[in-house]
């Protein structure tokens, strides 16, 4: 008599990857929705100012010795703080030069959208393409909810956090060539990523030794020969130790450190929990997939790809939360949101760990254990998600705010205010902690040129004949803007009329952006732009409201501009045109949709 051979277990994460087309127009479909997600983020919560860092690392450091032509290779890789952040300088003065010479935080943090979106990709794609049925839709809605969710929102509306992007993505493709390459090629390229990384931010080092131990993992395990995986692994430790030499200690960042062992464990506690509170309880409840996996790969010798990608991805998210813990401790109560774009790694390993740990055969009572501790951390970390989630859009909101008062106060000192437009002004509302170095900077002509067309000095004054528009010219609901004229009278409200025209100039920059609030386009009310000297062409309407919208036009050769207001029940006023280059003028076109304002308004 012959017995039923036990059934073989439904795997919900299968060693060899699927090539089917769904798992390609998932990944297309991730990137699209995260893109237009934090585009839309942007577009109510983002601004094209430069903000502390970026006026001295990008605005005097970077883009002003570029037009100069006094920078040199030396200037992309010299020190940060205790970083290197080459990539980061190379990638955002590619979008400065493709702007015409123009810096712009939104095209900036637009393109670091694009940029997160494929990165993330990249780190989910290995386990998205070993995923089969309801599991791969349950594992697709995950990798959607981290890329949508704004907990790391100080790196989403800063151009300048890109360099964590870059890191993140340079270990996720690395760790997959050690665990899933073949060859000296997979060998030769992750160590070139391994060694790009010391250019990402100075952690960045700490790919290399995880790098190292992946190949050395795969050796022991007879997946790689011994004259591949040595060698990577002999230079990976070779970058780690150029990783450290290259290293320069800030002496002002030392009372940042952790100071003594309790500091330490309190930092510790709060970066490998996370998204969970600081407690040993919730590095238990997160971590014990890795744990498991990690046992059954040591203990049974046997050791799958996919779980050694997965550890590698774990423990270099572990190295990156205590290098964050010693480095930023002192009196850390939470990781602060710029670091959870690469702390989050750890939960998205744990996850796909317990998945796999569902997969394997065992008792039934051991089954449900597993199933049971899942769900609990599933639970619990999807609640502190959420939290998280809720406090960045708190934060977004309120840089909203900030950020407004930073284009006022800005376009203030350009205006002729000089430094009275900062008295009584906080450093996060001047963008800078320093209002004398900001001045100097604000003072520079070069400077000056370089500005985003929100605080930059306008085009074209009005002339002489100008009547029935004055500044501020707009209603109590709708904040005054430099530069800017309007209808609306103090003394007599919408029932001002009068016309308005300035004089021809030409533009060096190809596009021109003005700012429009009120009812541009009701009878009697218009903004008609002159290009060439030929026929007028009437600005786009935007939507009716109090709020400023902005209109990106082509600007062909010389332009000049007239404004009528001839209705007694209507207002409208506008910012005098701005030059804007060619990717400010596409970012400044989406923005009046991406706002959602039939939804949101």
């Amino acid at each position: 008599m012959t017995t039923a051979a036990e059934p073989t277990p439904a795997r919900y994460i299968v060693d060899d990857a699927n090539r089917s087309a769904i798992q390609w127009v998932l990944g297309a479909l991730l990137v699209l929705a995260v893109v237009l997600a934090r585009w839309i983020v942007l577009a109510r919560c983002g601004s094209d100012t430069p903000f502390w860092d970026q006026w001295d690392s990008e605005i005097a450091g970077l883009y002003k010795p570029f037009v100069e032509g006094s920078l040199n290779l030396a200037q992309l890789f010299a020190p940060h703080n205790e970083h290197r952040i080459a990539f980061s300088r190379l990638f955002n003065l590619a979008l400065f030069a493709g702007n015409g010479g123009q810096f712009d935080n939104l095209v900036e943090t637009f393109a670091n959208a694009v940029l997160y979106a494929f990165v993330l990709l990249v780190c989910v794609g290995p386990v998205l393409r070993r995923l089969s049925g309801p599991a791969l839709l349950l594992g697709w809605l995950v990798a959607l909810a981290v890329g949508i969710v704004p907990y790391g929102w100080e790196n989403l509306i800063t151009g300048f956090q890109n360099a964590f992007y870059f890191m993140n993505g340079f270990a996720a493709l690395a760790l997959a060539l050690a665990a899933f390459g073949r060859g000296y090629g997979a060998a030769i390229a992750s160590v070139l990523l391994a060694a790009a990384s010391l250019f990402t931010l100075a952690s960045g080092l700490l790919l290399a030794p995880v790098l190292a131990l992946v190949w050395l993992a795969r050796w022991r395990h007879g997946d790689a020969a011994r004259g591949t995986a040595l060698p990577a692994a002999a230079c990976a430790a070779a970058i780690a130790a150029v990783g450290l030499a290259l290293l320069t200690p800030v002496a002002g960042h030392a009372a940042l450190k952790a100071q003594g062992l309790a500091d330490l464990y309190g930092a510790f506690l709060s970066t490998t929990a996370w998204p969970l509170p600081p407690s040993i309880v919730s590095v238990a409840l997160l971590w014990w997939p890795c744990a498991i996996v990690l046992w059954r790969v040591a203990h049974r010798r046997e050791c799958r790809a996919i779980d050694l990608y997965l550890l590698g991805i774990a423990a270099w998210a572990l190295l990156q939360g205590s290098a964050v813990a010693w480095s930023r401790g002192h009196e850390m109560v939470i990781a602060s949101s710029r670091y959870t774009d690469t702390l989050v790694l750890a939960p998205l390993a744990n996850f796909a760990l317990a998945m796999r740990l569902l997969a394997v055969p065992a008792s039934l009572r051991r089954h449900r254990a597993i199933v049971a501790a899942a769900a609990v951390s599933a639970l619990v970390a999807t609640t502190a998600f959420a939290a998280w989630g809720i406090k960045g859009a708190a934060a977004l909101s309120r840089h909203a705010g900030v950020a407004q008062e930073n284009r006022t106060v800005l376009a203030a000192y350009i205006a002729g205010q000089g430094a009275a437009a900062f008295d009584g002004k906080s450093a996060r509302a001047i963008s800078y902690p320093s209002r004398e170095r900001l001045a100097l900077l604000l003072d520079d002509e070069t400077t000056r040129q370089l500005l985003p067309s929100s605080i930059r000095a306008p085009l074209s004054n009005r002339t002489g004949g100008c009547s029935g528009f004055e500044y501020p010219g707009v209603d109590a609901a709708t904040p005054a803007l430099a530069h800017a004229v309007g209808s609306y009278s103090a003394s007599v409200g919408d029932g001002a009329v009068g016309a308005c025209a300035g004089n021809a100039v030409a533009p060096r920059l190809p596009y021109v952006v003005i700012r429009f609030a009120g009812y541009l386009g009701d009878p009697g009310v218009t903004f008609t732009l002159y290009r060439n000297d030929a026929r007028g062409t009437a600005m786009a309407l935007p939507p009716h409201g109090a709020g400023w919208t902005p209109v990106a036009m082509a600007a062909e050769g010389p332009l000049r501009w007239e404004a009528r207001d001839a209705n007694t029940a209507s207002w409208f006023a506008f910012t005098l045109p701005a030059e804007a280059g060619s990717l400010t003028a596409r970012v400044q076109s989406m923005l009046p949709w991406l706002r959602l304002p039939w939804i949101l308004d």
